[in-house]
């Protein structure tokens, strides 16, 4: 047996490393890994990722003369992959392989606690960037054909922030794009196959990965994924008052392992409510607020959804309007 050279081996994992790693599960709407490299997978678009395995989806290898010419490799046969449908540690593995550290070969176990804030997406203007194109593609689908000339709002939301974007269609089929606070956008769209589209903005030419899922669009651009929730026909919500209205979801699909609570319990602010059980671990909902339990949605041995409702608390902050005094 003899070493020539570096090979290096990525997991593509169902999981957002934005909320803690936690595991993902559903359909995988598009699937098209490199040819650049060695891809150990089993995946198709429209597979679905269950919640009763482990989150790896596949294996992606390089190998060349040396370690930085590995790791440059590898990044770009991550962006070259598109895994869309589910969220991936996709960003998350080219920013690790690219990071000095990881370089230079002094990486240890204790590596992405160290490092961890370099290493997650880049928030909020990758985010802001990608809500307008995705709102400039939504224009061009079918299902909503621009007719006129005045500007339209487009409603987004991920991890909790709200982007709204207009959008007015020109003359020569591009369109316009314009948010609060930043510079407008001029985009033109060629759809080349049902999920890739060429875009020119302004002056750059890129191809970038669009598909619509349950929940909304998904966008890959510049080798970054990002999905969000399509508001636009949905009411205004008061949003401050969004994360405090005691009602607890399930952050995966899982199974019910544990429920700590039943109505009429008075919780505190971080107590354990349910335990669900994804894809070999167990992942603890807690109270957002300090209350008194108002309903019970699940069971234990239940499978439950994503987002699917756990648990209703009544807050200690909410009160009743008192009666006049006469």
């Amino acid at each position: 047996v003899t070493i020539s050279g570096h090979a290096i081996e990525v997991r593509l994992c169902a999981e957002d490393p934005e909320a803690d790693f936690t595991p993902q599960s559903g359909t995988v709407k598009h699937w098209a890994p490199t040819h650049n490299v060695r891809v150990d997978h089993g995946l198709e678009s429209g597979a679905i990722v269950s919640p009763h395995y482990d989150s790896m989806i596949a294996k992606v290898i390089a190998h060349a003369p040396t370690r930085v010419d590995a790791s440059k490799k590898l990044i770009a046969a991550l962006a070259d992959t598109s895994v869309l449908g589910v969220r991936s540690n996709q960003g998350f593995l080219a920013k690790c392989l690219n990071h000095p550290v990881f370089l230079e070969g002094a990486a240890t176990t204790g590596f992405i606690d160290e490092h961890l804030a370099s290493l997650l997406p880049d928030r909020p203007e990758g985010e802001a960037v990608a809500a307008m194109t995705v709102a400039a593609l939504l224009r061009y689908g079918p299902a909503n054909p621009l007719v006129h000339g005045f500007p339209t709002p487009i409603r987004l939301a991920r991890n909790n922030t709200v982007y709204e974007s207009f959008v007015q269609v020109l003359p020569d089929g591009g369109c316009d794009v314009t948010m609060a606070d930043r510079p407008q956008m001029r985009i033109h769209a060629e759809q080349v196959s049902p999920s890739e589209f060429a875009l020119t903005l302004g002056e750059v030419r890129r191809s970038v990965v669009f598909v619509m899922t349950e929940t909304g669009p998904v966008l890959q651009m510049n080798g970054q994924v990002f999905d969000f929730l399509d508001l636009t026909y949905q009411p205004e919500v008061d949003r401050t008052q969004a994360a405090s209205d005691g009602k607890i979801r399930a952050t995966m699909t899982g199974t019910v392992v544990a429920v700590e609570v039943n109505v009429g319990d008075a919780v505190a602010a971080g107590d354990k409510v349910v335990v669900l059980e994804a894809m070999k671990m167990e992942h603890v909902h807690t109270a957002p607020v300090s209350g008194v339990v108002s309903a019970v949605h699940v069971e234990v041995g239940a499978p439950t959804a994503a987002k699917a409702l756990l648990v209703d608390i009544e807050s200690d902050t909410d009160t009743k309007p008192e009666r006049a005094a006469h």
